[in-house]
């Protein structure tokens, strides 16, 4: 099975008053494809509760760095209590827009080093000896490209961009 290594805390943005859902939604997929990360969308649902208007999507995006590792962003977006408003003749939405990004390193995403008992060992000796310093320095890039995409969503909303720690 293939590990996961998160490289950061989730990160979350919100944001409480008119946006263009189309236009956030086409934002992230440009910024993931623009950084050659291939988007894989796993939930859209555009639902009620208790009588106020719901969406939720759930993404993946992952971005192939080696035979054995890949870079993968999961993006969770949420609208609460929406409704549809006209802004300068185009539809936008009115509600609660929440974000939460992470990110995390997949190993041995073919499964290659996990049929066997002695091969789950070899790929241990393999990551800690062998390639540590190139996993940190992986580690590092995700972060970043991580924390690139939350100051794109942050500016596009109109935030406060964070710097990464």
């Amino acid at each position: 099975m293939p590990e996961r290594d998160y490289v950061d805390q989730t990160l979350e943005v919100k944001h409480k008053g008119v946006f263009s859902f189309d236009e956030l939604y086409k934002t992230l997929a440009k910024w993931l494809k623009m950084y050659k990360y291939t988007i894989q969308e796993n939930e859209y649902k555009d639902y009620k509760e208790d009588g106020k208007n719901m969406v939720y999507v759930k993404w993946e995006a992952a971005k192939k760095v080696t035979d054995y590792i890949k870079y993968v962003i999961e993006v969770e977006l949420t609208v609460n209590d929406y409704r549809e408003v006209i802004v300068e003749k185009k539809k936008n939405l009115e509600g609660q827009v929440t974000l939460r990004f992470s990110g995390f390193l997949l190993k041995d995403y073919e499964e290659t080093w996990s049929r066997k008992g002695l091969m789950k060992f070899m790929r241990e000796v393999y990551d800690k000896f062998m390639i540590g310093s190139k996993l940190a320095t992986m580690e590092k890039e995700l972060r970043d490209d991580l924390y690139k995409l939350v100051n794109e969503v942050k500016s596009y909303l109109n935030l406060t961009k964070i710097k990464q720690q």
